[in-house]
């Protein structure tokens, strides 16, 4: 691929399409959190600047290449959702089969059934009864859980913060919330039309795309010159340490 190009070929973008779905596929990811990670993978790759095509070397087919960086791309999404995951020692002991089946139910949530199915596909070598005794040896362990926000919000607040420390965050807070609001006034009334259904309403840009009637892609790309302006307006303005984009405060037009 040319180290020039300052955005991949169409043809490289609906393999790396067709290759994030496959590992959501094979990772056997829910809908909705198929659909999370898609997004979260995308922007982190527009982020960057779609760096992975230049780095490939053509060592391997285009496709191949980007199985193995994809999959980094999941198992990060993975920790930053459910946490770092170490299987126990009983598990590495009785070996990979085990490893996986115990991830699949501790913290992916898969039912007994469901993972003894999963597993006996990926390790076909494992008759039913081998298999069965490597569950009944998996010690027990505590589910990971996730919880409402709402379940949240009723948890008891904890202890008061020191006093000068929040009139200091509130006012970083303040201030970014300001410079934000400024850059966001300089787009488009329709880019902040985009913002708001895309932070604000939650919306995924491949629906966007298809209320719009464009191509994703081309929709992906407006997103990543949006967020490159407001990052460059921040800058500007003298914020550097905002690490994310909280346009919940923000008001868009409509």
């Amino acid at each position: 691929m040319s180290n020039d190009s300052t955005f991949p070929p169409a043809e490289a973008l609906v393999t790396l399409a067709q290759v994030l779905r496959q590992i959501a596929r094979r990772h056997r990811l829910t809908r909705e959190d198929s659909e999370d990670f898609l997004q979260t993978a995308h922007l982190k790759l527009i982020e960057r600047d779609y760096e992975v095509f230049r780095q490939f070397k053509g060592r391997s087919s285009l496709r191949t290449y980007l199985l193995v960086v994809c999959t980094r791309l999941l198992l990060d999404w993975q920790v930053e959702r459910y946490g770092k995951w170490r299987p126990s020692t009983a598990a590495i002991r009785l070996g990979d089969a085990a490893v996986f089946a115990e991830r699949l139910i501790y913290r992916d949530g898969f039912s007994i059934s469901g993972a003894f199915e999963t597993v006996r596909l990926r390790f076909a070598s494992l008759d039913a009864a081998e298999l069965q005794r490597i569950f009944d040896l998996l010690p027990a362990r505590e589910c990971r859980r996730m919880v409402s926000d709402q379940m949240l919000e009723d948890l008891a607040a904890p202890a008061s913060p020191d006093p000068l420390e929040a009139l200091q965050r509130e006012g970083a807070s303040r201030r970014i919330a300001d410079a934000l609001q400024r850059a966001v006034k300089t787009l488009s009334p329709d880019d902040q039309r985009l913002l708001r259904h895309r932070y604000t309403e939650g919306r995924t840009i491949p629906s966007l795309a298809e209320a719009l009637g464009v191509e994703p892609k081309a929709l992906y790309r407006r997103f990543d010159t949006m967020l490159r302006r407001l990052r460059r307006a921040l800058s500007e303005a003298g914020v550097t340490s905002a690490a994310t984009i909280a346009t919940g405060t923000i008001e868009f037009d409509r």
